[in-house]
């Protein structure tokens, strides 16, 4: 989750990208990155848009959304992935 403090929609759905660790514990990491505090990755991964959600497989870029997103969503992005 590439977020910012001062982003209010990032503030919006962090409590869902929190939900989405809780559900799948085990399953998957979640990570939340700073975009002020990480500009370097953020360039390196492509960030254009805030909140950005990458999911990554073996080390690898597998599929992204950008943008504030319900809970029924991210778990439709999340089973999509894991499948």
């Amino acid at each position: 989750d590439f977020w910012a403090p001062w982003c209010g929609p990032c503030r919006a759905v962090a409590p869902n990208v929190e939900k989405i660790a809780e559900l799948y514990a085990g399953k998957l990491r979640v990570y939340k990155v700073n975009v002020d505090d990480a500009p370097e990755l953020a360039q390196q991964l492509g960030i254009m848009g805030i909140p950005s959600l990458m999911f990554f497989q073996d080390g690898q870029l597998k599929d992204k959304i950008v943008g504030a997103m319900p809970l029924p969503g991210l778990q439709k992005f999340v089973e999509k992935n894991l499948a």
